[in-house]
């Protein structure tokens, strides 16, 4: 009987008592042993089960549950998203969700992916519900990594009207609206806009010498990058070279590079005053 629930926890990972009436006694066995451990009433997985066996144990005992928020994050676009709690939506909270955070909630269908027998929040939706308690940043990671688009993102919120925290979302999409990859891209773009300076767009798509490269702001019309230089970068000979060569071919191919450390952006005065002499500096070029 054990070496069946063995097989059984091998090929689905997942145990159901109900599905499984014949292995009651090394069921309970192994539960005192600590070979298995109940993440739900009823519902057993082998100790320590990783973040899609949870998802999974949550889909056996509520076949309608959709997992949401960090989790969902971390199991279809970002791979890095800390998990400290599993997050589900579902139409009956009770207790018995201890090893989970339920949440009393109807998620939209146009909003839920199915991945085998597990319902998970779209792309959309999961940066939604992270946006309270991690901000713009959220949003950035999602555009860089090509989880979403703005427009996407939009009507995820209108799908969701009413929803407490609405607010606060919908002025970090609009103060999105730049399509940031990074918080000092983001504070970038505020510093230009308060500044008053036109004419730029971001993640601007460049061929040079057989490269393709995005930069983070291009004057198109000045030939002229701005390059935000995160610290990470610093730290990593490999991106540090490859930066140096990217800067190279961009400015072999017509354009001129202002790169600013992250830091800037924190007191962004000096950097504008530089973008705009710059910016001054093409105009008389170009006219003469």
């Amino acid at each position: 009987m054990k070496t069946l629930l063995s097989e059984v926890l091998a090929s689905d990972r997942v145990l159901c008592r109900r599905d499984h009436h014949e292995l009651r006694r090394p069921i309970d066995h192994c539960l005192d042993t600590g070979e298995l451990i109940a993440v739900l009433p009823g519902i057993y997985t082998a100790p320590a089960p990783d973040l899609e066996t949870l998802a999974l144990a949550a889909t056996r005992y509520q076949p309608d549950c959709v997992v949401v928020g960090a989790a969902a994050a971390r199991l279809l676009w970002w791979p890095d998203c800390a998990v400290d709690q599993v997050d589900v939506a579902v139409r009956r909270p009770s207790p018995a969700w201890q090893h989970y955070r339920a949440q009393h909630r109807i998620v939209p269908p146009d909003l839920i992916v199915e991945r085998g027998a597990v319902r998970i929040a779209t792309p959309a939706l999961s940066v939604l519900d992270l946006l309270p308690a991690l901000g713009g940043r959220v949003i950035d990671e999602a555009l860089r990594l090509r989880a979403v688009t703005l427009p996407v993102l939009w009507q995820a919120l209108e799908l969701t009207a009413g929803r407490r925290g609405n607010l606060l979302r919908r002025e970090l999409l609009i103060d999105s609206r730049d399509e940031p990859w990074s918080e000092a891209e983001r504070a970038t773009h505020r510093a230009l806009r308060a500044a008053g300076i036109t004419g730029w767009v971001t993640n601007h798509r460049i061929e040079a010498f057989d490269h393709t490269y995005f930069a983070d702001i291009a004057f198109e019309q000045r030939r002229l990058i701005v390059e935000i230089d995160g610290q990470e970068f610093h730290n990593n000979p490999e991106a540090f070279i490859r930066d140096r060569w990217r800067w190279s071919h961009i400015t072999a191919a017509g354009w001129r590079v202002l790169v600013f450390p992250a830091s800037a952006t924190s007191e962004p005065a000096e950097m504008i005053t530089l973008i705009e002499a710059a910016i001054a500096v093409a105009r008389l070029t170009q006219r003469g």
